[in-house]
Formats: C-alpha cells, structure tokens, sequence
C-alpha cells in the first residue's frame, strides 16, 4: 500500500493539471489533452485550487460540529476530535487516494492544532514553535509547500516575540527570501522543493514588512527605501534566473513601498491614485515595448510553441512502466545447441 504519491506520479500530476491551459491556448487539440490525461490518471486524486479552497472549509465547518457533539456528550472535546480528524485523514488518503484535495489537509491541521491548544495551562511563546511543528508534520505528510512556509513564518515569529527585536527576525525572513532564490534554480526530483521555494519567495518578504510594523506605526524613510532596494534586488534576480516567483515578490515590495510613501506624503488620496496608476500604466507599457520583439528569455508576446506538451507523453509512459511489476528473468544459461556456433552448427546437440 502507497503511503504517498511518488515522485514520477508528482511530476504527471503537475503537467497534467497545465492540459486544461494548453487546450484552451490551442498548443493542442482536445482529443490529445483527453488521451494524455486518460493515460496518466493515477488512483490520486488532486483538486483544483478554488475546489480545494471549498472543501477544506467545508470540513472545518463539519471539524466544529464534531466537536460540539463531543462537547455536547460530555467527552474531551479537544483530544477525542483531534485523534478522530487525523484518523479520518489517514483513511481519506490509505483507501480512497485523497492527497492534497482540501479535506485531508483541513482535517491534519485541525487535529493537530487541537492537539495544541488542548494541553493545559495559559498559552505562552513556546506556543509558535509547536505551531511550527505541527505546520512540518502536516506539510511533509500531505507535501504542501505553503505548510512548510507557514512552518517558517511561525519560527521566525517565536524568534520576533521572543527577543523583543523585530528588526532581526524581518532581516532573517529576507535571508530565507534570497535563499530560496538561489535554490530555486536548481532541478529537483520532487515538485514539493519548488512549492516550498516559491512560497518562501512570495511570501518571506512581505511578510518581513508586517514584523516591522510590530515595533511602531510603520517604518521610517531609511527602511522605505530599503524596501525600494530590495525590490529592484528581487526584480533583477528574477529577470536574472527567469522565473516569475521573484518577479512577483518584487512588485509587492515595491507597492508596499509605494504605499508608505504616500502615506508621507500630504496629497490628497484621488491625486495618490492617479499618480499610482500612471506610473504603473507608463512602466507597464515600457516593458511591454522592451519585450515585444524578444524571441528568447522574457517576452511579452504569446508562445506559439512549446516543448510542455510533447514531455508529457515520454513522462506518462515512464511512469507506467516504473508501475508496472518487473518479472524475474532466470539466471545463467540453458544448454543446448552445440558447441563453438550457435543453432547447432557443431552438430552436437
């Protein structure tokens, strides 16, 4: 029995959830995107994001009134719900091949951050660190990579409280930025390490702006244009590695930059909106224009052609084949046939 996907079924799963966005851009015919996503149909099954999104507070909402009933019955409400949602899970995932669909990942958390809050005594700091633990159980168990980043973001929020000093635990959530950029580039077996790095790369630097905030209404004009720098540093480390991750993280940077200039500065709110959107628009169209023409790297216009598609065929095919249980082939070799030439030439048989 599969505790998990393997790495050949992640990887299927990865390119067959981009057939949709294939079809409809017209790199290929409807008939080929059914035929591939028949041929590499495993017993796992995925959700889309927004479907996912549903179903896991669906099941929040049924977590709560079990632990209601529990209450209700005069049990232990936190335990006996916690130890039923991980159960429950187990069997989502062992016998009806749920991984990543929204229930079993609502269903891990619940349990394990009631396993959390049911221990006894006022809440204290240590609790980030359990929080961060539980985060890398669920985050492993179910390959998540935004559990394994809000694992992060707990520790490094345990590290902020704990010390009193905001400023350390934002340069070390900027650090872990740039590290996952400067892994992300490397190939890796396991879709789960570039979930991982491109959740750290989005989320890590902003998120070092809301620890800021922790020390007082917001940050002073030096630390406005650092964040300037660090946009351009995460722009220019994105068109650098070609990835649309560090793209992304600068242009929040940026906006959040932006934002507390404005904040600064004694204009009324209509004319901040308007100087906003004609910057945007103005650097939209520059860049539009620089790579409209460009035929390799970043460009603005459409793809034609592309490579995505035709991998997925040889990928399937492996797959299948690795699945598939390998006969034993008897060892050695059989008599007959003569000696010193083969089909009896020596006619000794």
């Amino acid at each position: 029995m599969k505790y998990a996907p393997e790495t050949a079924e992640e990887r299927l799963a990865v390119l067959r959830a981009r057939l949709k966005t294939w079809e409809r851009s017209g790199l290929i015919d409807a008939e080929r995107a059914r035929n591939l996503a028949e041929s590499t149909r495993s017993r796992w099954i995925h959700s889309a994001l927004v479907s996912r999104a549903i179903y896991f507070v669906l099941t929040l909402i049924c977590v709560a009134a079990v632990y209601g009933l529990a209450s209700l019955a005069g049990l232990p409400e936190a335990p006996v719900t916690a130890i039923l949602c991980l159960v429950v899970a187990e069997v989502l995932i062992l016998r009806f091949g749920l991984f990543r669909a929204g229930p079993d990942e609502a269903l891990y958390l619940a349990g394990l951050f009631l396993l959390i809050f049911a221990r006894p005594g006022p809440p204290r700091d240590e609790v980030f660190l359990l929080i961060s633990g539980a985060l890398v159980l669920a985050g492993v168990r179910l390959r998540n990579g935004f559990f394994l980043t809000g694992s992060v973001i707990a520790a490094i929020v345990y590290l902020a409280v704990k010390s009193d000093q905001a400023e350390v635990a934002a340069l070390l959530s900027l650090g872990v930025a740039f590290a996952g950029i400067a892994l992300l580039n490397r190939n890796y077996l396991h879709p789960i390490r570039d979930r991982f790095f491109l959740w750290i790369i989005v989320v890590m630097p902003p998120f070092a702006y809301a620890l800021l905030q922790l020390d007082g209404p917001g940050p002073g004009m030096y630390m406005i244009a650092g964040a300037f720098l660090i946009a351009a540093m995460l722009l220019l480390a994105g068109i650098a590695i070609r990835h649309h991750a560090p793209l992304l993280s600068g242009l929040l940077v940026a906006g959040i930059g932006g934002y507390e200039t404005g904040q600064r500065m004694d204009i009324p709110i209509e004319f901040r909106l308007m100087f906003a959107g004609a910057l945007i628009g103005t650097v939209v169209l520059i860049l539009h224009r620089m790579f409209r023409d460009r035929t390799t790297g970043i460009t603005s216009e459409r793809l034609l052609q592309t490579e995505h598609p035709a991998l997925l065929e040889p990928l399937a095919a492996a797959a299948l084949a690795a699945s598939q249980p390998s006969k034993e082939r008897p060892s050695g070799r059989e008599g007959g046939g003569g000696r010193y030439g083969g089909g009896g030439a020596s006619g000794e048989f």
